[in-house]
């Protein structure tokens, strides 16, 4: 048995029955006026038998087809918007509000799924008072290590 995942021509169609867009599983990321944009994390098993967890991206169209746009396995998502849980450490990555500009740190204190992705932050400042408590969405923050 190989060590890695080891995916090619021959055997895509293992991978491909794996990559499916589930509606009940995909959470709703935001809307473009080309169509709905869904994240959906879909653990993939490598022809070697090891499971990672990998992050799609899937656009649904305007026409009603659901479309693959990318895919991050989720060890590797680091230091983006995917992997936020509440109590994280965030940072503001564009203005957001008079008092909470790029870079403000701020700690997620809910998260949101329905209808779309979203996190309420308290942005703090370097004193410790609160600049500001906001709804934002996964464009608008970046996750601090």
């Amino acid at each position: 048995m190989r060590d890695d995942y080891s995916f090619n021509k021959e055997n895509s169609g293992e991978l491909a029955k794996q990559v499916v867009f589930e509606p009940s599983k995909a959470v709703q990321t935001s809307e473009t006026s080309h169509g709905v944009k869904y994240d959906q994390v879909i653990s993939i098993t490598g022809v070697n038998g090891r499971v990672i967890d990998v992050k799609f991206g899937w656009i649904k169209n305007n026409d009603g087809v659901v479309r693959l746009v990318t895919a991050i396995p989720t060890k590797k998502i680091t230091g983006t918007k995917f992997m936020i849980e509440e109590y994280d450490i965030v940072e503001s990555i564009k203005v957001l509000s008079d008092s909470v500009v790029v870079g403000c740190k701020g700690t997620v204190v809910m998260i949101y799924t329905d209808p779309i992705l979203g996190y309420e932050v308290e942005f703090m400042a370097a004193n410790g008072e609160t600049l500001d408590v906001l709804t934002v969405y996964p464009d608008d923050i970046r996750l601090l290590d």
